[in-house]
């Protein structure tokens, strides 16, 4: 692998875009070889093996220390984390990416675009009143762009806030149409970034506050 770029500077993101493919099981934790292993199908037990292994490979080269050697500590919803580091991950259907920055909590969602049934029922259970009645003015097809923006947004909020799903998504209102920001219940305002993740994704960063440089990199084959 290449050397690493610095550490990110004050109000800067990295991005790295994660192949699902290749990776070592040897360089994961105990815990993580036994969620591995409770995956039923052998492709989801690949791309978890990927994901983690080129998630601690990367993070490993901003520290310094070996991929292997990496602790993570949990908060009481499950987000980890690393002395020195604020970081969040996400995954679909062919790509991960991991946000890495040094002050400020990230969260960071990616969904592949892939139109589900029942697309009014799914976007009215995840919206505000006033996002509600902004999809109804839209056409099909900005209907459906819409709900994945809002998704995703949502997601990176909670994964900066590091809380899950603890609250409801309607509770969550973004600034309309711009999707600047969001907040919960107008409180917590955190500001959002699309991140542009390649043709057939849309993917959302937020953080409390605003970045000033987001640069991407790929995860060396």
């Amino acid at each position: 692998m290449s050397p690493h770029p610095p550490l990110p500077a004050a109000g800067e993101v990295h991005v790295w875009k994660l192949k699902q493919k290749g990776g070592e099981a040897r360089l994961l934790s105990p815990a993580e070889v036994e969620r591995m292993e409770r995956y039923r199908f052998a492709n989801d037990r690949h791309r978890y093996c990927a994901t983690q292994s080129h998630k601690r490979t990367t993070l490993s080269r901003y520290l310094g220390e070996r991929p292997e050697d990496l602790s993570f500590t949990e908060n009481q919803q499950g987000k980890p984390a690393l002395p020195g580091l604020e970081f969040s991950i996400s995954h679909t259907a062919g790509l991960s990416l991991l946000a890495v920055t040094t002050i400020n909590p990230v969260g960071i969602d990616i969904e592949r675009i892939q139109i589900p049934e029942g697309l009014d029922c799914l976007t009215k259970r995840i919206a505000s009143k006033a996002e509600w009645a902004h999809f109804l003015s839209l056409s099909n097809e900005d209907k459906s762009n819409l709900f994945f923006q809002l998704w995703t947004a949502k997601e990176a909020f909670v994964k900066a806030l590091g809380t899950g799903f603890e609250m409801e998504p309607h509770e969550l209102q973004t600034e309309l149409p711009s999707l600047a920001s969001i907040s919960h219940l107008g409180k917590n305002r955190h500001l959002l970034l699309p991140f542009n993740a390649g043709p057939g994704y849309v993917a959302h960063l937020a953080s409390k506050e605003a970045f000033t440089k987001v640069t991407s990199f790929d995860f060396p084959d």
